[in-house]
């Protein structure tokens, strides 16, 4: 499922490669869906603006380049780590929380954090496409290896 806030997937550009994704992802079986924000994301579900709850089982979070108050809010509620807007992460991606003095972190067992909504503790990047892009591969390969563990090989930007 894919859930845009706006009318449109792929807001500024052009009408016509608007046009050509929304056909894409419906002729692949997408469920896309446009006009509605998400307003919580839970372990095994999220919802809706629209009152709908959305089970899942893997939440990927994608935004522009301006923090979202959804990211402070999960940070503030489930007192994970913060920094300037984003959550922070591990070498591995995983999202940290912060100790109750706040002077370290731990992982949040099952959360994973890229793009704008998340920065390293120890390698900050700038909000770039590229870099998100590149994110997304490392994750999508440590979840396909199964090795979610903080053992292999750690996230480095070329």
């Amino acid at each position: 499922m894919l859930i845009e806030a706006s009318d449109h997937l792929l807001g500024p550009f052009d009408a016509r490669l608007v046009s050509y994704v929304e056909a894409l992802l419906k002729k692949r079986k997408f469920d896309v869906r446009t006009g509605v924000r998400v307003t919580a994301v839970h372990r095994n579900d999220v919802e809706l603006s629209s009152g709908e709850t959305v089970p899942c089982g893997l939440v990927v979070w994608s935004t522009g380049i301006q923090p979202v108050k959804l990211m402070q809010t999960l940070a503030e509620k489930d007192t994970l780590a913060w920094s300037r807007g984003r959550l922070l992460m591990d070498d591995y991606m995983r999202v940290l929380r912060s100790s109750p003095d706040g002077k370290s972190h731990e992982v949040v067992p099952d959360v994973y954090g890229l793009g704008d909504c998340a920065v390293s503790s120890t390698n900050p990047l700038p909000t770039l496409g590229g870099i998100a892009r590149m994110q997304a591969a490392y994750l999508a390969k440590k979840f396909n290896s199964g090795k979610l563990d903080g053992s292999g090989k750690a996230y480095r930007n070329i």
